[in-house]
């Protein structure tokens, strides 16, 4: 009895030991979010290439907007720590506070500029975008009318057709470019600050040639709303030993 008596006891006291002591939160949780809010050192500004994004992928596009032809368009506004991490939605239990008529007069705008073919359609497109990403900027942008107002401005100011256009590096399906001519057209185009951005690149095999077909890229935007050097990553998405292809819009079987 003594033996089962002393074990009972301590199974108690472990027991009591464990609920008085503090769990550890999930640094990068939603809830670790909801009360810092603000722990994010700058901005990654993507843009993706909807050629290179569909063309030989598991997602075949097949809808296309007339303004979205020959266009970069705009994926997100990611608020980040460092390359490897970021805070996510940063909102509570209640729920994501996203309500589209809150951003009615720039729909239009966005429609053009933020589409998506995946299912859902743009607004829910949007509303995971401000979720997952625009919650976690409220110190700068409190509204979600803020948010997609700046995105939308920030996507203008940083022309990217314009800048590598002025380059020489416009959509072909047979002329290639390098990593280095794309680097070089956005320094010249967007100052210094742009002189190591976040490029993503995916791989296929077309007709039994390997491409490297570059479908987006990220700017990194300071707090202060200018373009700035991106913290390396630990393995680059794209190699410079491999030209890049920018695919025109032709390669596609889309729906106009």
């Amino acid at each position: 009895h003594y033996f089962i008596q002393s074990n009972l006891r301590m199974l108690v006291f472990l027991l009591l030991l464990l609920l008085s002591t503090p769990l550890q939160s999930n640094k990068y949780s939603a809830e670790y979010n909801v009360e810092y809010n603000t722990e994010y050192n700058f901005f990654n500004l993507v843009r993706q290439w909807t050629p290179n994004a569909c063309y030989l992928s598991s997602h075949a596009c097949t809808h296309l907007i007339p303004a979205m032809e020959n266009s970069w368009t705009i994926h997100g506004l990611w608020p980040s720590i460092d390359a490897e991490r970021w805070p996510s939605n940063c909102f509570s239990s209640s729920g994501c506070p996203f309500n589209s008529s809150s951003i009615a007069d720039l729909v239009d705008e966005m429609h053009a500029e933020w589409p998506t073919d995946y299912s859902g359609g743009d607004t829910k497109f949007w509303y995971h975008e401000y979720c997952k990403h625009g919650t976690c900027c409220t110190d700068l942008l409190p509204t979600q009318h803020d948010f997609f107002s700046k995105v939308l401005e920030l996507h203008h100011t940083f022309n990217l057709e314009e800048v590598l256009g002025n380059a020489g590096i416009v959509p072909n399906d047979h002329i290639t470019y390098t990593i280095g001519q794309v680097v070089d057209a956005l320094e010249t185009g967007f100052g210094s600050g742009a002189s190591q951005p976040e490029l993503w690149c995916r791989f296929v095999k077309d007709k039994g040639v390997s491409k490297q077909l570059l479908f987006q890229i990220s700017l990194c935007i300071s707090k202060e709303f200018e373009v700035m050097e991106c913290p390396k990553k630990k393995q680059e998405m794209c190699t410079d030993k491999q030209p890049v292809y920018l695919l025109p819009f032709g390669v596609l079987n889309l729906v106009v």
